[in-house]
């Protein structure tokens, strides 16, 4: 199971500089607020969806930080991003 709790708007580079400053600063004003109430409430749901996971007799684990370290440098994603953000 793959669980990411971040929920990303994107636009690319050339949508994102067409827009007007009123439109990126709701942008910025939207993520902030989804960000400062949503990261509890999904933090909250991983763990009642793991806990009823087990109980049900799923076998669960989690990702270490070295697991997680090493997908991030196997998949080089940051700079998949940054090519996709580049047009």
């Amino acid at each position: 199971m793959w669980l990411g709790h971040e929920y990303i708007i994107a636009l690319n580079k050339t949508v994102w500089d067409s827009l007007s400053t009123e439109d990126k600063e709701a942008f910025t004003r939207a993520a902030e607020s989804s960000y400062s109430v949503l990261g509890g409430v999904m933090s909250e749901s991983f763990a009642r969806q793991v806990e009823t996971l087990r109980a049900d007799g799923a076998d669960v684990r989690l990702m270490t930080d070295d697991e997680v370290a090493y997908w991030e440098r196997a998949t080089d994603y940051r700079n998949v991003q940054a090519k996709w953000i580049g047009g």
